[in-house]
């Protein structure tokens, strides 16, 4: 059985694999315009180096998909915005998403861990399989709108349906009109009237939220209140631009965070050996932490469970290739063994991350699942620094992008993601079940495992 179970996951891991690394790869897109324009595959570090930091005033993301996403977050936000505006919203978040500002969320990454584990532990003497994907998907929904916010989805599930009914997948039908039609949107269209009612009722949600936030600060001392993002927000922005970044934040927050967490404990269930290896780490680091992981220190020394989540990152790409970015200017794009690529202005550029992170030149066994690799000084870690002739991982390896525009919330989601993995396999025993299919799906903002059904079996407390 597990050796079935660790076939079908390596069959699925390799689907995202390209079949040659010899540079950047050229096709033809059309637009809705009728015109056509060359589009780049790129894979190369020094290219992709190149287009999202060096010379990324050049590469701009698509105004289409800037558009698809500012109306999907209710506005324009840091995901869509561009040039000045992008600066301001980027100075604007940074404070929010230091390392110094995430220790204050440890807190809430662990009790609402620990409650998803008390539910599971609960749902599992009812139901002989679960799958863990609406679990992990609940969990971080949860985590981002208490840190968000104060607003815990789980104790509000009118809340939580309004959100959830909004921020599921659209459909193809809008996805591809939003993008390829101009004016798509105020066509008098059933689907797009349904979609307009949603946004009305999710706007109108975190309005209320708001209204909730501005009066409380009228009747409550500011010493007496804890600070969540939301009231860092409404200090400096409308009440407009604290919607978009309200949704921007819960979005972000935990589509990609339970895309990641639903792909490692995949993995997990064929990985007994790194199980094993996990769950020594838990015990050794609550033991000297009294129990609790909801510290900076005992977040720091969740080393190889870090390993873990980064080596997931690395075979499975959440976010492989949605925001394409475009030429201003014709311009000559350097790659790794010396040679250069023109890109006339106008091309558009997708970075195949999932063909970066894969490639055997920078990679020692590409395709198997070895967290020791991010071990640093490790063998592993040896052999993939040959490789890349001494060079560390950055730019061979963005799971969060990379450049003025890479992901602002990498520490919060890395320190949420460690409390969660480490608590979950330290106290359950995962399984993959005959109905779990690995195949990818689309959520909105993430690609998830299409189903995830698990055998889930609580262990006992003196063994975790």
């Amino acid at each position: 059985m597990m050796s079935l179970a660790q076939e079908r996951v390596g069959k699925q891991m390799a689907t995202t694999l390209s079949p040659s690394f010899r540079g950047p790869r050229r096709m033809v897109a059309s637009y809705a315009s009728g015109n056509c324009s060359a589009t780049l595959l790129l894979s190369d570090p020094k290219a992709i180096q190149h287009v999202l930091a060096t010379n990324a005033n050049n590469y701009p993301r698509d105004p289409k998909i800037n558009l698809l996403l500012a109306d999907l977050m209710l506005g324009v936000g840091i995901l869509s915005a561009e040039g000045a505006l992008h600066v301001k919203y980027r100075k604007f978040f940074s404070p929010l998403f230091t390392a110094s500002a995430v220790k204050s969320y440890l807190t809430i990454f662990e009790s609402q861990t620990l409650a998803a584990c008390d539910r599971l532990v609960q749902n599992t003497r009812d139901h002989p399989s679960l799958n863990m994907l609406p679990v992990l998907r609940q969990l971080t929904l949860n985590i981002i709108g208490l840190a968000m916010c104060g607003l815990n989805f789980e104790d509000h599930p009118q809340a939580a349906a309004t959100y959830k009914h909004y921020a599921g997948v659209p459909g193809k039908f809008i996805l591809i009109g939003l993008v390829a039609i101009p004016g798509f949107m105020r066509l008098p269209l059933p689907a797009i009237r349904r979609r307009r009612q949603a946004q009305q009722a999710l706007r109108r949600l975190i309005s209320d939220i708001i209204d909730a936030k501005l009066m409380k600060d009228t009747t409550t001392e500011k010493n007496d209140k804890q600070v969540d993002f939301l009231d860092l927000i409404l200090r400096e922005s409308t009440v407009d631009e604290a919607i978009a970044h309200t949704m921007t934040v819960l979005f972000a927050g935990h589509d990609t965070a339970s895309g990641v967490l639903s792909w490692t404990l995949a993995t997990l269930a064929t990985q007994p050996r790194v199980v094993a290896l996990l769950r020594a780490e838990h015990k050794a680091v609550a033991d000297h932490h009294h129990g609790s992981l909801g510290t900076a220190e005992a977040v720091g020394e969740l080393t190889y469970t870090l390993a873990v989540i980064q080596e997931s990152m690395r075979l499975n790409t959440v976010t492989e290739g949605i925001t394409p970015r475009i030429a201003l200017q014709a311009d000559r794009i350097p790659t790794c063994d010396g040679s250069s690529f023109d890109a006339p202005k106008g091309t558009q550029m997708l970075v195949k991350f999932g063909a970066l992170h894969r490639n055997p030149k920078y990679w020692a066994c590409p395709d198997e699942f070895i967290p020791e690799r991010f071990v640093e000084h490790s063998a592993e870690w040896n052999a993939d620094l040959a490789l890349r002739h001494g060079q560390s991982h950055a730019f061979y390896y963005m799971p969060f992008s990379a450049g003025v525009m890479n992901c602002i919330g990498y520490r919060f989601a890395l320190a949420e993601m460690q409390i969660i993995i480490a608590t979950l396999v330290s106290r359950f025993d995962f399984e993959l079940t005959a109905d779990a299919d690995l195949r990818h799906s689309f959520t909105g903002g993430a690609l998830h495992p299409k189903m995830l059904d698990m055998h889930v079996r609580p262990r006992r407390r003196s063994s975790a």
